[in-house]
């Protein structure tokens, strides 16, 4: 199977404290992120929980769902490459 490659911008204590995580578990850091993104796709979900302290009520969304149907308060952003 042909593959392709990504990159990965991680601030240097981040990777380094992730390379010795692989090194102390017996991978590299490559093999981990595989491991990580074949994981998503099986379970089709992250192997982690994410949350944020910004919640909204079931009132304020729906209000959103509907403004975003019919095209109110909404915008377009442009595609931001990191």
């Amino acid at each position: 199977m042909a593959t392709k490659t990504i990159s990965i911008r991680l601030d240097e204590a981040t990777k380094a404290q992730m390379d010795s995580f692989c090194e102390d578990v017996g991978l590299n850091t490559s093999t981990a992120f595989k491991m990580f993104a074949k994981n998503v796709v099986r379970n089709r979900r992250l192997p982690f929980d994410v949350e944020s302290d910004y919640a909204l009520s079931e009132r304020e969304l729906l209000t959103r769902y509907e403004d975003m149907k019919a095209g109110r308060n909404s915008h377009e952003h442009e595609l931001i490459e990191v």
